[in-house]
């Protein structure tokens, strides 16, 4: 499951980080909602196991000093597609 987690983690910052000229705004905008759409509907098995991958890859960015913009946006990309509340 970690690869296929860290392939959607890679996905997710391709669309977002992507320049106009690479992927229209608009269609990554609806890539990446159907995404995290899917992972909302997961099990709780799949959406645990999105979430500790997404921490284990923002902190191994942390210590290799990655592309901060990347290492941060990946910390947070569980809270920005819905599977962690902003207020827990």
């Amino acid at each position: 499951m970690e690869s296929l987690c860290k392939s959607l983690i890679a996905a997710f910052v391709f669309l977002e980080l992507s320049g106009d000229d690479v992927v229209d705004p608009d269609s990554a905008m609806t890539a990446a909602e159907g995404m995290a759409a899917e992972l909302q509907g997961a099990s709780l098995e799949e959406r645990t196991a999105f979430i500790r991958v997404c921490e284990q890859e923002a902190a191994a960015g942390k210590s290799a000093a990655r592309d901060q913009a990347i290492t941060q946006f990946v910390a947070g990309l569980p809270y920005s597609i819905g599977l962690i509340d902003d207020e827990a």
